[in-house]
């Protein structure tokens, strides 16, 4: 119960920098990719609405009073001229347990914006725009590709080896059946990958190490 009040408070913590509220944090500051801000800094923020969706989170260290909170959400932003963005988003949340309650010590926030859009058609001849962050991986069917998106999944013609030559190096193909991408990796163990939706995908074990190392440089948690 600790650890998912712990949770909780990462999630708002998230939310309220984003809200300009400061009352949540402690004097130390914010690290938003290689930019630091500080908490009485004034930000560009204030003139866009955002929206935020959490995907994954759990306690990755907990020693003393302080407990660090790492996960993922999607950022989605709209800007005065009513432009809209989005952005998948790395967190980690350093929180701090005192007489004065749950506060946040040090916030770090990776974004990466929403990448390119895939032009995909189905059996039925339907026509699908998809972003490329929509997408949480590819399944090989027969002479068939299922791309599991967020809300659908949509069976496509043609094998996975065909489609992987026009992905992006977002996506890495873990298994003969399985190509991943990487923005939606929340764990990697010994054999199999757990993304961010909660779904695990079998590693082979003979592929285990390659595919760990390909995985490393992603700002994920690996095992």
């Amino acid at each position: 119960m600790r650890q998912e009040k712990m949770i909780e408070s990462a999630k708002r913590g998230i939310e309220l920098y984003y809200q300009q509220e400061k009352k949540f944090y402690t004097e130390t500051c914010f690290v938003l990719g290689n930019n630091v801000l500080r908490p009485n800094e004034n930000s560009r923020r204030e003139r866009q609405k955002y929206q935020i969706v959490h995907n994954r989170y759990k306690v990755a260290l907990q020693s003393g009073q302080y407990v660090t909170v790492v996960g993922t959400f999607r950022l989605l932003t709209t800007t005065e001229s009513f432009r809209k963005k989005e952005k998948m988003c790395v967190a980690s949340v350093m929180l701090t347990c005192g007489e004065q309650g749950i506060k946040v010590a040090l916030l770090h926030i990776s974004e990466k914006l929403s990448g390119k859009k895939y032009e995909l058609r189905d059996a039925r001849e339907h026509c699908y725009l998809v972003d490329e962050m929509d997408v949480f991986y590819l399944e090989a069917g027969h002479n068939h590709t299922r791309w599991h998106c967020r809300n659908e999944v949509i069976e496509t013609v043609g094998n996975l080896s065909s489609w992987e030559k026009s992905l992006s190096d977002s996506f890495v193909r873990i298994h003969r059946g399985f190509i991943i991408n990487t923005a939606h990796v929340y764990k990697v163990a010994r054999c199999f990958v757990e993304l961010d939706n909660g779904e695990q995908l079998q590693i082979p074990v003979k592929k285990y190490m390659a595919v760990k190392e390909r995985l490393m440089n992603t700002p994920k948690e690996i095992d």
